[in-house]
């Protein structure tokens, strides 16, 4: 069970949802989401970096093999192209998850919208 869910945010949906099981789970996950992204956003860079690493060390293929391979051959603008593109990459999906949480979490108010 997720102790983050509001019980007011509950009580509110079981009010209105006639199933009260489907109620809680809406309400605990649209809870926990924000835990979820923040996880993601913490594991995707570290996920990638350690892909690359793997990839340094027993592969044919991949980036990580490239900028392996180009520092063997002291090739200095290999090296840095591969880490610009794993760079790239991980910019990207982070983006990207960053627009899939604020789509995803659309219901819940910005900083810029909140008064004191």
């Amino acid at each position: 069970m997720i102790l983050v869910a509001d019980p007011i945010r509950i009580s509110a949906r079981l009010a209105v949802h006639r199933d009260a099981d489907d109620a809680v789970f809406v309400a605990q996950w649209n809870s926990a989401l924000p835990q979820i992204f923040t996880g993601l956003k913490i594991s995707l860079p570290r996920g990638i970096s350690s892909a690359v690493v793997a990839e340094f060390l027993a592969a044919d293929a991949g980036l990580g093999f490239y900028i392996e391979n180009s520092r063997d051959q002291a090739d200095t603008v290999g090296i840095f192209t591969g880490v610009v593109v794993v760079t790239i990459y991980v910019l990207v999906l982070n983006g990207l998850l960053s627009r899939l949480q604020l789509r995803s979490l659309a219901w819940r108010p910005v900083d810029r919208e909140m008064q004191i």
